[in-house]
């Protein structure tokens, strides 16, 4: 014969209200000592540490005319270039050729647009493609020549304007 105890149901309901609330308080304990946030004294996060990203051991590259075109390659930007693209990019008296996913030493023969850039925005390229372009671009050093017309610029470079803002010209 099974002994059975009868708890009263207001008792009852304190005794979920209490498991309720520890397992809530472990939940948010465990939630802290794995995501590590710095708290504030006004109770602003200060700093968050995510334990499920990768990290990364950074090397510092230096970025010269002579490694230039195998740094450019392994940018994201080159490698969103439309498979049929052609841009000249002149940085000094050296001319590179930007294919997708390619970048190699040498003037394009028919080229969609020509890039020049002033060797001085070189130490910028270890910031991105991008960045380097853009800071050219408002300091008016940055010359682009189109060999296309906007709108086929437009329609075969329809993937790449999430970059417009790099390549986009000061009226």
């Amino acid at each position: 014969m099974a002994v059975r105890f009868k708890i009263k149901s207001s008792r009852k309901k304190e005794y979920l209200l209490f498991a309720s609330s520890l397992i809530i308080a472990i939940l948010i304990i465990t939630a802290l000592l794995i995501f590590k946030p710095r708290i504030s004294l006004t109770g602003k996060i200060i700093e968050y540490e995510n334990p499920f990203k990768k990290s990364v051991n950074a090397q510092t590259i230096t970025i010269t005319e002579e490694n230039l075109d195998l740094y450019l390659s392994s940018q994201e930007i080159i490698k969103d270039l439309p498979k049929k693209g052609a841009i000249h990019l002149k940085v000094s008296d050296n001319d590179y050729t930007i294919k997708k996913s390619s970048v190699t030493k040498g003037a394009p023969s028919e080229p969609d647009i020509t890039i020049s850039l002033p060797s001085t925005y070189i130490p910028y390229l270890s910031e991105g493609l991008c960045s380097a372009l853009s800071k050219a671009n408002a300091n008016g050093d940055l010359s682009i020549e189109l060999h296309l017309s906007k709108a086929e610029l437009l329609w075969k470079y329809k993937s790449f304007l999430k970059y417009k803002d790099c390549l986009s010209q000061k009226t």
